[in-house]
């Protein structure tokens, strides 16, 4: 299960009905968003070896994986895990249910028809405790609890199973500077980072302050109902970008505040 969900389908003939009469073989496929919601613009070969551009949906797309869902598989792959994301929906109205992405079911009905799963992943989960515990339950659904359900008390029994380290059954890390090649030689130097003071003409140090006092004003406001608690994280990471974007030119800048003009608009 790769980033694309029809990238394994990849050269391989697929049917789509509504679309053409006879078998075709995928060329292409690019998701239309970025959690393949919208599903895929995609270019087949049609027998007669001409190409053809057309456009499935996300149910046509689950209908051509759902034949995958009744085969008992060996091991499952999943690249870009991170992207299987869950977490706690909670109202005061009714009980606490898991809000899980398109992703994460389709990891979920995998998994639990294989022997093993195999979860790849660059990306740290930044903290939250929620998240990652339904994370874990692609793992095992029967040794990890329901976060939702249990609370506090799920996060002690995470605790206790999961255990880091290098005994550990359940995970695997490798840091770039552990990675060698097959003469022992290591792939990636050392980095070594060196802060470089420069000065800034008044205006330049007026754009700088008037995007600062942007972020501090708006962006807190905007991520204060984000699920999960993750308001302080959010903030930093836009204002870090935000920033990045200011030294990199003032046209980088104004490109993303309009963006997020027009979004807050919409």
């Amino acid at each position: 299960m790769g980033n694309s969900l029809l990238t394994s389908h990849i050269g391989q003939r697929i049917f789509l009905p509504g679309h053409f009469d006879v078998p075709v073989v995928l060329e292409d496929a690019r998701p239309l968003d970025s959690d393949d919601s919208a599903g895929y613009e995609c270019r087949v070969r049609l027998p007669d070896g001409s190409l053809e551009e057309t456009v499935i949906s996300a149910e046509e797309v689950a209908t051509i994986l759902g034949k995958g869902l009744t085969q008992q598989w060996d091991l499952i792959i999943i690249d870009e895990a991170h992207k299987c994301s869950a977490y706690t929906k909670r109202s005061s109205t009714r009980n606490d249910e898991a809000n899980k992405t398109k992703r994460y079911q389709l990891a979920e009905k995998l998994s639990a028809s294989a022997d093993h799963v195999l979860l790849l992943t660059a990306t740290p989960h930044h903290g939250d405790e929620d998240k990652f515990a339904h994370f874990l339950r692609l793992i095992d659904p029967d040794l990890f609890p329901e976060p939702h359900r249990l609370g506090k008390q799920a996060t002690a029994i995470r605790k206790d199973v999961f255990r880091l380290g290098k005994d550990s059954p359940w995970s695997l890390r490798r840091l770039k500077e552990d990675l060698k090649d097959a003469d022992g030689k290591r792939l990636f130097p050392d980095r070594h980072t060196k802060t470089v003071t420069f000065c800034l003409n008044s205006d330049e140090y007026t754009l700088y302050k008037s995007v600062t006092a942007y972020i501090n004003e708006f962006i807190p406001v905007a991520q204060a109902s984000s699920p999960g608690g993750q308001k302080h994280s959010s903030s930093s990471l836009i204002r870090i970008v935000l920033q990045r974007r200011l030294v990199s030119s003032t046209c980088a800048i104004h490109e993303s505040i309009k963006r997020r003009l027009k979004r807050s608009n919409n």
